[in-house]
């Protein structure tokens, strides 16, 4: 049995990795089906915003698992 402290681990870094699968989603529509895009005037601005999220889940990843890995997780 998980303690808790393995369980608070694994759904932050679950959440984190929802958010990096998110980021990457909606990447991959924009970058390779545009046309499914309905308001493009601000597509740039989306793709920036996305990336930065993207950005921001992955280096959380990385931080909980430089500082935290758990063996058991």
């Amino acid at each position: 049995m998980m303690n808790s402290d393995n369980l608070f681990y694994r759904a932050a870094l679950k959440s984190f990795e929802a958010q990096r699968e998110e980021a990457i989603a909606t990447l991959e529509l924009y970058f390779h089906h545009g046309v499914a895009i309905a308001d493009h005037s601000q597509i740039l601005n989306e793709i920036k915003n996305w990336t930065s999220k993207l950005a921001s889940a992955q280096e959380n990843i990385k931080v909980l698992k430089e500082f935290f890995y758990m063996d058991n997780y």
